[in-house]
Parts: structure tokens; sequence; C-alpha cells
């Protein structure tokens, strides 16, 4: 049979069970807001590079443009000293 020690004693011990239990999901819960945090960092600084990149392929179309104009002008002074 069980006593009022007896449902007291086991109280304590659930109690102490949720407070555990408590603390380890406090813990991973910041453990994941660490994560999601890095995530967040590595994909600011992908998305960083990605316009980086971006304004890397529009310089070098650029360059493509004026050397189809320098080999247009080219062929054009080509043609009048010809």
């Amino acid at each position: 049979m069980y006593t009022n020690e007896t449902f007291q004693d086991l109280a304590n011990k659930l109690q102490t069970k949720v407070n555990e239990m408590t603390s380890e999901m406090s813990d991973k819960a910041d453990e994941l807001d660490n994560h999601i945090e890095e995530i967040n960092n590595a994909k600011s600084t992908f998305e960083e590079i990605e316009n980086e990149i971006q304004e890397l392929l529009d310089a070098i179309n650029e360059m493509s443009d004026f050397e189809s104009r320098i080999e247009e002008a080219v062929s054009e002074a080509d043609n009048l000293i010809n």
C-alpha cells in the first residue's frame, strides 16, 4: 500500500525527472538556435559570394562587349587604310 510519504517521494522523483527533461530540452533548443544562426550566417555568406560572382560575370560580359567594339573599330580602321 502507498502512504502519503511514498506518494510524496514519487511526486518528488517525478518533479526531479520533469526538471531534468526540461533542462535537457532547453539545452537542445539552445543548440538548435545556434545551428540556425550558423545556417543563417552561412546563407548570408553564400548570398554575398553569389552577388560577387554575378558582378564578376557582369564585368566579363562588359569586357566582351568592349572587345567586340574594339574588333569592329580595328576592322573599320583596316578598311579605311586599305
